[in-house]
């Protein structure tokens, strides 16, 4: 099952149970804020993106259309142990 079936399956669930999912903006400061790791310290889009696996320019384009990297956002879920419902739902 491929990462993003697998969030279409969990969207839907919580769909379902009327719970409300993430917007962009809100998706980048809760993972900022896990990469900052409890330290009072800014997070850069520049490392978020290196956290991501993908290029600086790549999240800048994704940041001003707005548009949600799924796929890359589960994978970085997966690797750091991260409940990927509680990144993309509230």
């Amino acid at each position: 099952m491929t990462y993003f079936f697998r969030y279409v399956l969990f969207y839907s669930i919580f769909l379902l149970l009327g719970v409300k999912m993430k917007n962009f903006q809100e998706l980048i400061v809760g993972l900022k804020s896990h990469l900052a790791d409890g330290r009072d310290r800014k997070v850069l889009d520049k490392e978020l993106a290196g956290a991501l696996e993908i290029t600086p320019a790549k999240f800048a384009t994704i940041k001003k259309r707005n548009s949600i990297p799924y796929e890359n956002i589960i994978k970085f879920c997966k690797k750091e142990n991260l409940c990927s419902n509680e990144v993309f739902f509230d």
